[in-house]
């Protein structure tokens, strides 16, 4: 869902070019698949898709939670809220713990 909300979020702020790295694996091979995706992401590979779209350039690749530490620490924080929160000029209250990572 974070992919597909980032994409949103890319077209409302008029982004022609973006690079998706994302540690779900699944959803990420789902965009290169030449036969449809797995029934469980289906829908949010087939949004995607078309999301896809509306940009200039798109670009997805798969990176190791290792690699992704900061913003899997941001999802982690804000999944058990149902929270959405965007961030342009200052971390949140408890983002000074991301520099750690």
């Amino acid at each position: 869902m974070a992919i597909r909300n980032g994409m949103n979020l890319g077209i409302a702020l008029y982004v022609g070019r973006v690079l998706i790295e994302s540690d779900a694996e699944s959803i990420v091979r789902g965009f290169s698949m030449s036969k449809d995706p797995p029934s469980d992401i289906a829908v949010l590979v087939q949004d995607c898709l078309v999301l896809k779209d509306s940009f200039q350039l798109c670009d997805i690749s798969f990176v190791k939670r290792d690699c992704n530490r900061a913003a899997h620490a941001c999802a982690k924080k804000a999944f058990p809220c149902n929270l959405s929160d965007l961030w342009t000029t200052t971390l949140p209250p408890w983002g000074s713990s991301l520099s750690d990572i």
